[in-house]
């Protein structure tokens, strides 16, 4: 005969489990800012010309696309943009096709 007990109750929340538990939420949050913090950065200085970037932190600025168009239509250096995106792609490519036919008769 099998003896069939209660589970115990499960206590309350108290006051002090909510604290922490703000606390982590909080220390979360801040954590996820910092590292969110460097990509808005850049984000943002695209959109300022080379002497608003280099300057210290602006609030209000005039934003503008300059600085994306150079960066696509200039031709010089090693490897112009579109040139090292169109590598990037297809190293892309047939590195996903590559591990696909491997990866699929694995399975």
């Amino acid at each position: 005969m099998a003896l069939l007990t209660r589970a115990p109750k499960a206590e309350p929340i108290l006051g002090q489990n909510r604290v922490v538990a703000h606390l982590l939420a909080l220390l979360t949050w801040l954590i996820g800012l910092l590292f969110f913090f460097p990509l808005f950065w850049l984000v943002l200085n695209g959109f300022k010309d080379e002497l608003d970037a280099n300057s210290s932190p602006k609030l209000f600025f005039d934003p503008t696309l300059d600085r994306f168009s150079e960066v696509t239509e200039d031709t010089t250096g090693l490897l112009s943009f579109t040139e090292a995106f169109g590598n990037s792609f297809w190293i892309v490519l047939i590195s996903t096709t590559l591990v696909m036919a491997l990866a699929i008769p694995a399975a």
